[in-house]
């Protein structure tokens, strides 16, 4: 089961992109959506958040496609708030 604290970055992830495709986050039906997830069973929980926010927030705007401007944007976004920064991602270890 997801911690609380997953959906929470989530959803702010899926605001972001929802930011990214129409300007300004769509709160109201992410709201809706979160608040209908919430109510299915955990394992249906589960597939969900193994969805890419940017297609979810494109689905909420009422969007077929995502312009390469609109991904460029998301992706900027993300990057400036991602818990690893490039240089402090995890890395493999070496064998």
């Amino acid at each position: 089961m997801l911690h609380q604290t997953d959906k929470e970055m989530y959803w702010q992830t899926v605001g972001r992109a929802l930011d990214a495709l129409i300007g300004a986050p769509a709160i109201d039906a992410a709201r809706g959506l979160r608040t209908a997830l919430e109510a299915l069973p955990p394992e249906a929980q589960e597939i969900f958040y193994h969805s890419e926010p940017l297609e979810v927030a494109k689905d909420l705007a009422g969007l077929r496609a995502c312009t390469p401007d609109q991904t460029r944007d998301y992706l900027d976004k993300v990057q400036r708030v991602s818990r690893f920064p490039s240089d402090a991602a995890p890395r493999p270890h070496p064998r």
